[in-house]
């Protein structure tokens, strides 16, 4: 049987000292979990393609370059399916795009005037106009109103209201008009407004149909709404705020003196919410 030799003292130190080391030696430290992606709000998305409508106008085509209508209605969060009230629809070039965009699941409702009253025959010019420019399109899915009275309590996800806030009246009527446009909406509901930019703050300036964002504001939120955001989409800083713009539209015989055509004219675009409470 072969015997085992006693190891020289040497080598116990040096197996003390491996020992000692490894004990030492920390242990690879465990993976933390991988952090949960953070949830961003995903903005709703329209087809470009709404804007290639054969039924849209030359000018309908010009005015797009102005207002830019995909970027803003996804900025107000139109979609598919929703109840949109467009107010003062003019010759309807919001109201054929937004009715595109909502699809036959969805409503558009074309208000000619906010409140009850106005030139009857002035008003009746106004619809006939409207419908005239809409027939073309052959849409199903849009209906007018004379005003919002006949409309139902929070029955709409949306009211727009383009260049047309100022158009309401002095400070008293316009605040006394918001207590129907609350009414109307669902709660959480958009009221979506763009208007003409001036730098007057102290009333609408009626002389170039133009009206102070941050008169707006307070004024609307005054009167029950949440202000949720402003967008600078329609910022122009070309524009001088002393002139209508309609003159190089030639709207109403008018000449060609203005520096801007009113679809290029600085506009503020605000949204806001009816609460839900």
């Amino acid at each position: 049987m072969r015997s085992l030799r006693p190891l020289p003292l040497c080598a116990f130190a040096l197996l003390f000292v491996i020992g000692a080391c490894a004990a030492e030696t920390p242990e690879p430290a465990a993976e933390a979990p991988a952090a949960e992606p953070a949830e961003v709000e995903e903005m709703a998305t329209i087809d470009p393609a709404i804007l290639d409508h054969p039924a849209r106008s030359d000018d309908n085509r010009y005015r797009d370059e102005g207002f830019k209508p995909v970027e803003v209605y996804e900025f107000f969060g139109i979609e598919e399916g929703m109840h949109v009230a467009d107010l003062m629809p003019g010759g309807g070039y919001n109201t054929a795009l937004v009715a595109q965009i909502v699809g036959e699941t969805g409503r558009v409702s074309a208000v000619i005037r906010a409140v009850p009253g106005g030139e009857a025959e002035r008003n009746a010019q106004r619809l006939a106009g409207f419908e005239e420019a809409m027939a073309p399109f052959g849409f199903t899915n849009i209906d007018t109103a004379g005003d919002l009275s006949g409309m139902a309590d929070g029955s709409v996800d949306l009211l727009l209201t383009v260049r047309s806030y100022h158009d309401l009246g002095l400070a008293a009527d316009r605040v006394a008009a918001l207590p129907e446009f609350l009414r109307i909406l669902k709660p959480g509901g958009t009221f979506a407004v763009i208007d003409a930019y001036t730098n007057k703050t102290d009333e609408r300036d009626e002389s170039v149909h133009r009206i102070n964002d941050d008169l707006t504001r307070a004024e609307i939120t005054g009167g029950g709404f949440e202000f949720v955001e402003a967008s600078d989409l329609l910022v122009n800083a070309d524009d001088t705020f002393d002139f209508d713009g309609r003159e190089r539209a030639g709207m109403r015989g008018a000449t060609e003196d203005a520096p801007i055509h009113r679809y290029f004219t600085y506009r503020f675009v605000h949204k806001y919410r009816k609460p839900l409470q």
